[in-house]
This record gives C-alpha cells, structure tokens and sequence, in this order.
C-alpha cells in the first residue's frame, strides 16, 4: 500500500488529528519516496539544499512553522484564559448589580465568586474581551409607558459600555427584552477588574427579571 492509500483511508474527521500525531513519519515517507523529485526541484532555488533541510522544512510546516493548524482548543495550551458564568434571576429595572451564579469555567488568572457581579484578571493581559448576553421577562400587561432596563459594564466603576432594551412586542404589552454586550479592552493595565449593573431608565418601575443569560471573558496575554 502507498502513501497516498494510507491517506486516502483515513476519514476526513480524523485526518487533522491524525496528521499532527504522525507528522514525522508522514514526511519521513514522503521524503523516502520522493527524494529525487524533491531535492531537484528545491535545489533549482538553492543549490546548497540537501535532503535534511527538505525534512526540517516540510515538517516545520506541517506542525506550525509555516502551516497554520486547524484551531483545536481542547489541546491548545495557548489559548486565551477564559471565565464564564450564567446570570442569576434578578429585577434589572432598578438600581443594583447584575450578579451571576458560581463560574462554569475560570481558567489560570480569572477570579468570580457566586452571586458576584464583579470578575477580574491576576496579571497584565495585552487585550481583554467581554461579552454579556441577559434576556428578561416583565409582568404582563404593561402598557403605557414602557419599563426600560439599562445593563452597564463598567471597568473600576467606570462605564465603558451599556445595553439598552430596544423592542416592544406588540401595541398594549410589552413582555421580553433581550440585552448584548460586546467589549474590546484594549488597554487593560494590571490586574483589570470588570462588574455589572442596571439600573431603571423610565420611570415604570415594572420588575424585569432576567431568565436567561451569561457573562464570558478572555484575556489575550
């Protein structure tokens, strides 16, 4: 069987994971059979090549030296540490914090305890990105003025970015509102530290209570 049968078996799933565990003997066999042909056409460009630099060079590229690889963060050792966590059932049409339950995930250098609003960063991250997604359900038959809910993420109690409600259902009854929040710190500092909060921006004061939602973070070293 060739090399080009032993490829040609293996299931295209497979083949990234495949071709990282036997990168070497891949080109090793390649090179085996292909020497001449190899060798010629390189040396055309460098006539100094010889067989161990078309080794080095196919195998470089193959494992990342010149190839880039299939994004797989399950065994990527650097990947950016990431935090997250799911919203807690709270009334975001007022004044308060915006707490989230225990971390589903807090990677090396991410901190965030249940019931926190607050998650922040061990060390000097070159950029930090956020996202926030909270859906709420009012009471219903609210008609009238709308409540308005407003979600802000401030950094050291600052805002740097907020989300509005931004949709009414129909023209007696308003009872979903969905907010998103996408975040590039691209100054982080030392040690940055990010919270949550609402606030009411009508005068209704109509509970809302968030349903669903979460917060995630990364930090790009």
């Amino acid at each position: 069987m060739g090399i080009k049968d032993v490829i040609n078996a293996i299931p295209e799933e497979d083949f990234d994971q495949w071709a990282r565990t036997h990168a070497p003997e891949l080109f090793a066999a390649i090179i085996d059979s292909e020497t001449t042909e190899l060798l010629t056409t390189v040396q055309g460009i460098d006539p100094s090549a010889t067989v161990s630099d078309i080794e080095s060079g196919a195998l470089s590229a193959l494992t990342g030296g010149g190839m880039p690889a299939t994004e797989d963060y399950a065994d990527n050792a650097s990947r950016p540490p990431m935090v997250f966590a799911d919203v807690q059932s709270q009334n975001i049409n007022d004044t308060g914090n915006v707490t989230f339950a225990a971390s589903t995930r807090a990677d090396s250098g991410w901190s965030h305890s249940t019931g926190s609003n607050s998650f922040s960063f061990s060390g000097s991250p070159d950029r930090v990105r956020v996202d926030v997604m909270v859906s709420a359900q009012i009471a219903n038959n609210v008609s009238g003025q709308r409540p308005a809910a407003v979600i802000e993420l401030r950094k050291s109690g600052v805002v740097v970015c907020s989300s509005r409600t931004g949709y009414i259902r129909d023209s007696t009854d308003h009872e979903e509102s969905s907010h998103t929040i996408v975040f590039c710190d691209p100054s982080p500092g030392s040690n940055p530290s990010y919270t949550m909060t609402s606030r009411r921006d009508s005068t209704n004061s109509t509970t809302v209570t968030s349903v669903l939602g979460h917060f995630s973070a990364e930090a790009v070293l």
